[in-house]
């Protein structure tokens, strides 16, 4: 965990009151235990969500616990992962289909006649070839 992730948890339990018998230095080991394998940048980004009071279910009275602050942590974690999963995800272009392979209008329509019996096959090769 870098210098400027520890005095960011630093500055945010110091914007909440604090319990006069905790120690610092257990404190801070508590937090590195408990935020290990996340991102400096989740971590600093749930400091700021705490000191701001945008956590959901936070009593913004009182600190958050090392479990409450570890699981706001994860779940930035979590949306910086699938933001940037999303970002490398490569994007479907929609290619219109060749105009050489399109079925006329036309021909289309005149199919549609005859399968309701209102053109003859004949009538309709003379329209198919017709449309070439």
């Amino acid at each position: 965990m870098q210098d400027r992730t520890k005095a960011a948890i630093a500055v945010m339990l110091n914007s909440f009151t604090q319990q006069a018998n905790t120690d610092p230095d257990l404190l801070m080991m508590a937090y590195e235990i408990a935020l290990e394998g996340l991102s400096d940048a989740a971590i600093q980004e749930a400091c700021k969500r705490f000191i701001q009071g945008r956590v959901p279910e936070f009593d913004v009275r009182f600190s958050p616990s090392v479990a409450q602050f570890a699981k706001e942590a994860q779940d930035r974690q979590s949306l910086m992962d699938v933001t940037e999963r999303a970002a490398r995800t490569p994007k479907i272009e929609h290619k219109p289909a060749p105009v050489g392979n399109l079925v006329s209008r036309q021909k289309m329509q005149a199919l549609a006649d005859h399968l309701a019996g209102k053109i003859t096959a004949d009538e309709l090769e003379q329209i198919a070839k017709a449309a070439q």
